[in-house]
């Protein structure tokens, strides 16, 4: 469990993906990709909420 919430807690930070997949001891960035995809995409949500923010004036917190 320690594991999983260290891999996600890392790509919500905005650890790139293919820096998670050395972290665990992954041999391939895919294996990453599949267990953690839907984190990736959290972080590319809150990362667009951030670009439209900025461009309607307003702040963000990432």
């Amino acid at each position: 469990m320690f594991r999983d919430t260290f891999a996600v807690e890392c790509l919500l930070a905005g650890v790139p993906i293919h820096e998670v997949a050395m972290l665990l001891g992954h041999s391939s960035v895919r294996t990453t990709e599949k267990h953690y995809a839907p984190f990736v995409s959290a972080r590319m949500e809150k990362l667009d909420d951030f670009v439209k923010g900025t461009w309607s004036g307003r702040e963000i917190q990432i």
